[in-house]
């Protein structure tokens, strides 16, 4: 694997930031690049930053849904200065034998002999000097060809566009009121409209509209613009069964609609560009390995946190529901239940046992679920296919929610279970 590393401020992160590491990702065959936010950048002592956990926030939604980027919170993470040499080894450590590539700007590429242990820095990764136009290619050549043989980092150059959008009048322009539509990804934009950062305020140019809920012909329209025409339709109808469900047992059958609608919209990600988006999003921990996760389940927690900047008018039970669907939770609701659920017994389903099901969820949401989770557990064991921990902890959470209430057992045929 071949690792970008792009590493900075974000205070905040920008589209230049974005088409730079685009630029080198194709140039040098790139699997994913990492945006990894400094806390307190050694090179910056003393100057006034966004809280890092802010910074991370920006970078997880500039990042999202873009297949080949990923946010990295190893250094938010971390205590003390900034070090790159330290981050890098823990890359090293979270991906073993993935060759990495440090990405940094022209002018900064000739001051790497002044970073951190330069010595142990560049035998960690090669550097990759991000040039742009105008920025004289002989003056890095020159720095590299005047440091000793034994303190040379290996050294690639990238052109990049000159794109003239600084991170500091951004935080002016913001301050000011004014517009930083098409500088910044809209997802940016709404997050620091919505959190009042650098000075945002109700009313300004770009503050968003909270609160509009969308109409179910929008979101219809996103799903099948999203989709398969297939998975459109799954959605549709698991959508009208969570629907049914709810008002079955008392509970918001509009929201419930919602959230059958939205729960699939990540589920034709490929395993590869949904992980990246996991990390990005912090649907994952920063340190998870790669061979801990369990892609086919990432696609609920992706969407209820990639998701709610577009629709900020969804309520917040709709996208804990969507998060929860693929691996349950221990602290699942009722109206978590009723997707989880419908997401299994939509009319189209027609594997063995489903009839049983649905009956059993028209009668007890609880008893329902925990049968659900109990057939889906067993046909991942009985075809040899990974089961996410989560799950595992969820059941046993519902287990005691259902209490005596057993439902009935069912034989499962495994070639045709619960999707």
């Amino acid at each position: 694997m071949r690792l970008g590393v792009f590493g900075g401020s974000f205070d905040p992160p920008h589209l230049g930031h974005l088409v730079v590491a685009e630029e080198a990702r194709q140039a040098l065959g790139l699997d994913r690049v990492l945006f990894v936010p400094a806390p307190r950048p050694p090179h910056k002592a003393g100057a006034v930053l966004t809280p890092a956990l802010e910074r991370l926030a920006m970078v997880r939604a500039a990042v999202a849904g873009r297949p080949g980027f990923e946010a990295c919170g190893l250094e938010v993470d971390r205590p003390g200065p900034s070090y790159t040499v330290d981050t890098l080894d823990a890359l090293r450590t979270l991906h073993p034998g993935a060759e990495l590539f440090c990405l940094v700007g022209s002018d900064t590429a000739v001051q790497l002999d002044t970073w951190h242990e330069p010595e142990r820095l560049f035998s960690a990764a090669a550097f990759v000097a991000l040039l742009r136009p105008g920025w004289p290619a002989a003056r890095i050549e020159t720095w590299l060809r005047a440091q000793p043989a034994g303190r040379r980092p290996r050294l690639e150059v990238v052109e990049v566009p000159g794109l003239d959008i600084s991170s500091s009048d951004l935080r002016q322009r913001v301050a000011e009121g004014r517009s930083i539509r098409y500088l910044v990804p809209d997802p940016v934009r709404d997050l620091i409209a919505q959190r009042g950062l650098y000075g945002a305020g109700g009313g300004r140019a770009d503050a968003p509209c909270a609160g509009t809920a969308p109409t179910a012909a929008e979101l219809q329209a996103a799903v099948r613009g999203q989709l398969s025409a297939a998975r459109a339709a799954h959605s549709e109808r698991v959508a009208e069964t969570a629907a049914a469900l709810a008002a079955r047992h008392g509970l918001d059958a509009g929201q419930a609609r919602v959230a059958g609608l939205l729960h699939d919209y990540f589920r034709e990600v490929p395993a590869a560009d949904i992980v990246a988006m996991a990390r990005s999003c912090g649907a994952v921990p920063a340190d998870t390995p790669d061979d801990a996760l369990v892609p086919a389940v990432l696609h609920g927690p992706v969407a209820a946190r990639v998701l709610p900047p577009r629709w900020p008018g969804v309520p917040g039970n709709v996208w804990r529901a969507i998060d929860r669907h693929t691996t349950g939770d221990p602290a699942m609701t009722p109206f978590d239940c009723c997707l989880f659920v419908g997401d299994l017994v939509e009319p189209a389903h027609r594997w063995l046992g489903v009839e049983e099901l649905r009956r059993l969820a028209e009668a007890d949401l609880w008893a329902a679920t925990l049968e659900a989770m109990n057939r889906g557990l067993r046909h991942l064991l009985e075809g040899g296919r990974p089961i996410d921990a989560r799950t595992v902890v969820a059941r046993n959470a519902v287990l005691g929610r259902a209490g005596a209430r057993r439902p009935p057992a069912v034989a499962v045929d495994p070639r045709v279970g619960p999707a």
